[in-house]
This record gives C-alpha cells, sequence and structure tokens, in this order.
C-alpha cells in the first residue's frame, strides 16, 4: 500500500527543542563542571570559570546547529524551534571558527 502524501505527519519537535536548549544546557553544564572541579581544588579563580566556558561553549554550539539542520530535515513540527537553533548557535560558532583560523594564521 502507498500511502498519500496529504495523510504525512511532522515529525515530533525533539531535535528543535534540543537545538534551542543546547546553548544553554552548555552554559550549565561547564557551571557545574566548574562547581564540581571547585570543590577538589580549593581557591578556584574567574580565569578557570572561563577556561571551561571555552572549553564547552563552541561544542554546545556545534551540537546545537547540527540538531537544528537535521530537525529542519526530518520537517519537524513546530519550524520556528530549529530556526531559532540556528540563530542561537550558528553566529557564536561562526565566531569561534573565525577566532581559531585567526590564531592558527597568528593574527
Amino acid at each position: 500500500m502507498v500511502s498519500d502524501p496529504d495523510d504525512f505527519e511532522p515529525a515530533r519537535p525533539v531535535c528543535g527543542i534540543l537545538s534551542t536548549a543546547a546553548p544553554f544546557l552548555g552554559f550549565a553544564l561547564a557551571i557545574i563542571i566548574e562547581c564540581y572541579h571547585k570543590q577538589h581544588r580549593h581557591g578556584s579563580t574567574g580565569i578557570e570559570v572561563l577556561a571551561c566556558l571555552v572549553d564547552v561553549m563552541p561544542i554546545a554550539f556545534l551540537v546545537g546547529t547540527v540538531l537544528a539542520i537535521v530537525a529542519l530535515r526530518r520537517h519537524e513540527r513546530f519550524r520556528a524551534l530549529p530556526v531559532i537553533g540556528l540563530v542561537l548557535n550558528l553566529p557564536p560558532l561562526l565566531w569561534c571558527l573565525y577566532g581559531l583560523v585567526l590564531t592558527i594564521m597568528g593574527k
């Protein structure tokens, strides 16, 4: 049996929700990691917190961007969620890549 194209129902917005939440989850994860390390090292400084954010946030931006693209490809419901995910994740990710290229080039 061939299904009618009009019977197509969009997928649940799992990837769209996760793509929108990824930068916030990444920030929370970085703070949790730093709090855990602060317990085991007495006297953590603000620079260490910033270093933890610099380590975790690009990964969160990359995961959020990939999830937004997957959500758009899956034609999930609530099409605004992956678009918001791209708006939240793509510019910081491109900024990180730009900084990485400048660092490699030595400028």
